[in-house]
């Protein structure tokens, strides 16, 4: 996105899509959070092998996305793959869709190459994917290509592929079979390839009876598996050489929402199904590893009284100690914006966000006032009392927003 597409987005109360520069430009206070993820979550307890599921909360304009945005920056500079999915375009009643979003989302292709790359370097191999040559192809230029060499690479694609306990059976046999193509140590049969980009796309037209006269398990990915394989393109991507993998999930709302204009629609019972698959998550999240996932909501899918996780009781049990606390802690599993931002934000911060958005508008000849701190002082009392949140009542002030 241009400069001047990233003002309209401001303008609009957006967090800029893409500009890291403008996003840490911008950042006031919850760069605190960011900064405690990143150093309790990223840099060691996922570094380490570790996994956490986290929820967002806050009014609309809290700064979620921006958070959210700012997690991902931090994420990737820390070595993770990071992947941001929106719950708009999900339909999140089946964990099968969960796992799609996800698997779409990543190069798998890149991801067997990185991985035959990371195996060679394992070997002492200062191989580079990126010439074009398979690992075997790269040894015989160099005169080192020996059968001592072809089995040391089908040794090591075991090790850490086809015997990894992590990797659901079928994923682990295709992944073998993409890196040991990679490598050179294989030929693809074509018809058996096609199988695999199916059986991982969790294609219905699958037949059991074909993946098992190819030498891999009679099942297909469904909604009973299909966490075992958020579970295996976790591992998958730390075998890979990341650090580990950072998945986002924004506009969780979605679930509640009654507008037409919505991509997904949930009916009650579909409801009921996406609050177990979250239910699930939450379950099962300490046997993934080197996973960090983060659910982000506005405070209606909590506050609905008819359709919000308070009716779906085997979820709300988990999660409304969190909710009730009235302190604020970090290390909660659940984040609100609305309770941390008055804590991160005095007068003085609300100036200087507003200080920061006028010389950014100003550099590109928008119009933007630079809010006084009897104004700053207003903002904070009218967050308190309103439905609007300090970042963007800050926001509408400093450009003028008629409605502020």
């Amino acid at each position: 996105m241009d400069r001047k597409g990233t003002m309209v987005e401001l303008q609009c109360g957006r967090t800029p899509n893409g500009n890291k520069e403008i996003l840490r430009t911008l950042t006031v206070g919850l760069d605190k959070v960011s900064s405690f993820i990143r150093r309790e979550y990223f840099a060691s307890y996922i570094k380490e092998g570790g996994s956490k599921i986290k929820f967002l909360m806050g009014k609309k304009g809290s700064g979620k996305t921006h958070l959210l945005a700012l997690m991902s920056a931090d994420a990737e500079e820390e070595g993770f793959l990071s992947i941001c999915l929106d719950a708009q375009s999900i339909l999140l009643s089946d964990m099968t869709n969960l796992y799609l979003a996800l698997y779409r989302s990543i190069d798998f292709e890149d991801l067997s190459s990185r991985i035959a790359q990371s195996i060679m370097r394992s070997l002492g191999y200062d191989y580079n994917m990126e010439e074009g040559k398979s690992a075997m192809d790269w040894l015989s230029d160099r005169g080192e290509q020996s059968v001592m060499a072809r089995q040391e690479l089908r040794s090591e694609v075991r090790r850490s592929i086809t015997s990894n306990k992590e990797l659901d059976h079928n994923f682990a046999q295709i992944l073998s079979l993409k890196v040991s193509e990679k490598l050179g140590i294989l030929t693809l049969d074509e018809e058996l390839d096609s199988l695999s980009d199916d059986w991982l796309n969790a294609e219905k037209s699958v037949k059991v009876a074909k993946l098992r006269s190819f030498g891999l398990a009679g099942y297909k990915i469904n909604k009973t598996n299909a966490r075992r394989m958020l579970k295996s393109l976790g591992e998958a991507v730390h075998i890979a050489g990341y650090t580990g993998l950072f998945v986002s999930l924004d506009n969780l709302q979605n679930i509640v929402s009654t507008s037409s204009l919505e991509e997904v629609k949930y009916t009650k019972m579909k409801r009921d199904d996406a609050y177990e698959v979250i239910r699930q998550l939450i379950d099962d999240i300490d046997v993934f590893r080197y996973f960090f996932l983060i659910l982000s909501f506005d405070r209606i899918l909590v506050d609905h009284e008819k359709w919000g996780m308070k009716s779906y009781q085997a979820l709300w049990l988990r999660v409304q100690n969190e909710i009730v606390s009235g302190r604020v802690n970090l290390y909660n599993d659940l984040l609100d914006l609305d309770k941390i931002n008055p804590e991160i934000l005095v007068p003085q911060s609300v100036m200087e966000m507003s200080h920061r958005l006028t010389e950014l508008f100003r550099s590109e000849n928008f119009s933007a006032h630079e809010v006084t701190r009897e104004e700053a002082e207003a903002i904070l009392k009218e967050s308190k009392f309103g439905s609007v949140s300090i970042p963007l009542l800050t926001n509408k002030y400093t450009l003028q927003v008629k409605e502020a």
